[in-house]
């Protein structure tokens, strides 16, 4: 089990992961997070798990992995942002997990706008960012992060064998999961703190250049609506921007992506 002092020890980060709350079991921990949040817990508080029985993806989707063999965790931020750039956050997030998996495995890392990490087109890691609010009437954010580190090739369901991999898979051996998260929390905060400052444009700039459908013919489905065209930008407020068949342009927040 990944213990606090575990995380701690040699962790270079300024705020985060130096307070931990680890859990070898949990229900998820967003939902620990965000109830941190509502009590005072600080800003850049982990929360981790060897294993959670009701782990969720965006859009309410089941998150599924074996005991012990991915990083489970939850980040508690306070960030000096307008709630409509709550998907910078998430974008922030991704490049730095793709970053520090290319650092530590030189693996071609890409961004899946708007919350996945893929290498060779199948998913490695997640990011699910829910806004909770304090007593005060303050609002913080819970970025919970699941990445795939050493499941084995038959411990993915049948359904996903196709979508999804892990690093172990990929590399041929595994991977010390503290030395991944303590990166992962160091490439975090480096970008949190260009954040905080109002520099969005070298954060912007990464996500493009990590991207991995800019350029390309999309579909989009959200609960309102079905959209295809051109990936084109990814805008300051963190919105993907697709041109249209009809010429014109479309920004779109979040949603489900299908390469065509």
């Amino acid at each position: 089990m990944m213990t606090a002092d575990d995380i701690t020890s040699g962790l270079k980060t300024r705020s985060f992961g130096h307070r931990v709350y680890a859990y070898q079991q949990t229900r998820s921990t967003n939902e620990i997070a965000l109830r941190l949040g509502a009590n005072g817990a600080p800003n850049g508080a982990l929360v981790i798990a060897e294993y959670q029985t009701a782990g969720k993806g965006r859009l309410g989707r089941s998150w599924i992995s074996p005991p012990s063999r991915c990083i489970l965790a939850s980040l508690l931020l306070r960030p000096t942002i307008q709630p409509y750039q709550t998907p910078v956050v998430t974008l922030l997030a991704a490049a730095a997990a793709a970053n520090s998996i290319r650092d530590l495995t030189r693996l071609p890392a890409k961004i899946k706008w708007p919350n996945d990490v893929i290498i060779a087109g199948k998913k490695v890691c997640g990011i699910l960012t829910e806004m909770g609010t304090g007593k005060s009437g303050q609002q913080f954010l819970a970025v919970g992060i699941g990445i795939n580190v050493n499941i084995g090739k038959d411990s993915f369901p049948i359904s996903l064998k196709s979508k999804a991999t892990s690093l172990s898979i990929l590399l041929g051996y595994e991977l010390p999961r503290i030395r991944l998260l303590q990166q992962f929390l160091l490439e975090f905060e480096n970008r949190y703190i260009l954040l905080n400052r109002g520099n969005l444009a070298p954060i912007i700039s990464e996500v493009k250049s990590l991207s991995s459908i800019l350029g390309r013919q999309v579909r989009i489905e959200s609960d309102e609506k079905a959209i295809v065209g051109q990936a084109v930008d990814i805008d300051e407020n963190g919105a993907l921007v697709l041109r249209l068949s009809i010429g014109t342009f479309e920004k779109v927040i979040t949603g489900s992506v299908t390469l065509i």
